[in-house]
This record gives C-alpha cells, sequence and structure tokens, in this order.
C-alpha cells in the first residue's frame, strides 16, 4: 500500500495509524464522472417534463456532500429543487418497510438507472495476495481493496 501510495500524486500513506490520505482535490476528481452523468441525466428528464419542481436525492450515494453540491450548481433551483431527507439511506429502509405494510401506497419502486463507482488497483503481488488478483483487459488488477 506503501508503494502505491508514494506513486500517485495527492495520496500518502501513514503507516504508524494504517490509514491512506487522499487529498480532497484528488478524491472529487474520482467521482467527477459518475456526478456529471447524474446531473446531466436530471438535466436532460427536466428538459422533457416541464412540471417537474423538487428532485429527492435517496440511498447511500445521497449521504455525500459532493453529490448534494454538485446538483445544487448544475440544476437550475428557481426551477427545481434538490432535496435531500435527514437521513437519506434511511429512506429506503423506510419506503420498504412501507412498501410491506401497504404495497398500495407505493406507486413504482423499482428505479430505472442506479449510478456507483468502483475503482481497481493495479496487482502488485509484493503487498496483494493473490486470491484477489483479478485480469481486467489483459492486464492484472486487485479487487476488494
Amino acid at each position: 500500500m506503501e508503494t502505491l501510495c508514494k506513486s500517485t500524486a495527492g495520496v500518502s500513506y501513514r503507516k504508524k495509524h494504517v490509514r491512506m490520505v487522499i487529498d480532497a482535490d484528488v478524491f472529487a476528481k474520482c467521482f467527477r464522472r459518475p456526478l456529471d452523468s447524474i446531473a446531466s441525466h436530471i438535466n436532460d428528464f427536466l428538459r422533457r417534463k416541464a412540471n417537474i419542481q423538487c428532485v429527492l436525492v435517496v440511498g447511500g450515494f445521497a449521504e455525500s456532500p459532493l453529490l448534494i453540491k454538485h446538483l445544487c450548481g448544475q440544476i437550475d433551483q428557481t426551477r427545481c429543487r434538490v432535496i435531500r431527507p435527514k437521513n437519506p439511506s434511511m429512506a429506503i429502509l423506510k419506503g420498504a418497510l412501507m412498501y410491506n405494510q401497504n404495497p398500495e401506497k407505493i406507486v413504482t419502486r423499482i428505479s430505472k438507472y442506479t449510478y456507483g463507482i468502483q475503482y481497481v488497483w493495479p496487482f502488485d503481488s509484493s503487498i496483494h495476495p493473490e486470491r484477489l488478483k483479478v485480469i481486467i483487459d489483459g492486464k492484472k488488477k486487485c479487487s476488494k481493496i
């Protein structure tokens, strides 16, 4: 891990605390594509549907201040508000419980689109266990770190 961190700008390794530290701007760059994709999808949808007044953002990714800041900067707030409940992850659980108690209350429960991010590191046999090695596009990568 230490070798990997040394070779990556904006990333450092703290051996004493066994901690990897990522600069905020490097961290934000990791999410640029999914953030832009989500904002673009919402804006495309808003162009087609004139009567949308708000976007309710729920789920694990909605916990991210990066997502909310990005959406508020990309969506015309005078036309459509971005709303995040106090605990967006719990909204999913509460919705599932409400659906279980009264299925007629929930009009639709399947999201047509979901977004996420996955990252794999180059496999280094000196630091990664063999069981984590995967081959992607002919290159050795390390999964599940």
